[in-house]
């Protein structure tokens, strides 16, 4: 089994709640970035037909920081959990709540379009993929099962 950490590499540091630099940049500023930017895109999708065409745009971009920086979580809580299957079924059950409310509001038929949970979860499954079966036949054998699972989720391929 090879590891894409090397074991002769310093265990990296995860990003805290304290000042990392001299801007304040830290993990609960992050979190607060993403949290407002989802709240403007969530907004521009719910209220489309009440916000003008030009203010959706820049409301869009905004939101557009969401996801990396949820995707650089995730990807730090793969890094530094003792147990990746709970991490992992804790972000499935949220996404099966969260399912509902997005359901609601962004789709018709609950079973044909997931939310963006479910996309960081399927990289999640991709990352302890790749991590344990990295140069394996059977990684590269199942990367087409991950494109096609990513065609039912937000943000497909």
């Amino acid at each position: 089994m090879t590891s894409i950490i090397s074991p002769m590499a310093a265990a990296p540091q995860p990003l805290d709640s304290s000042p990392t630099n001299k801007f304040g940049v830290n993990a609960f500023t992050l979190k607060i970035i993403a949290i407002i930017g989802m709240i403007i895109q969530h907004s521009a999708m719910v209220f489309r037909d009440f916000i003008p065409y030009g203010l959706q745009i820049p409301m869009h971009i905004v939101g557009g920081v969401t996801f990396p920086i949820m995707a650089y979580f995730v990807s730090e809580g793969f890094r530094y959990t003792s147990n990746f299957w709970s991490y992992f079924g804790r972000l499935i059950i949220f996404a099966i709540i969260a399912q509902i409310p997005f359901a609601f509001a962004f789709t018709s038929i609950v079973l044909m379009d997931y939310n963006i949970l479910f996309t960081i979860a399927l990289g999640l499954l991709l990352i302890k993929w790749y991590d344990t079966k990295w140069g394996s036949w059977v990684f590269w054998l199942l990367i087409p099962v991950f494109i096609v699972a990513s065609l039912f989720v937000q943000f497909s391929v």
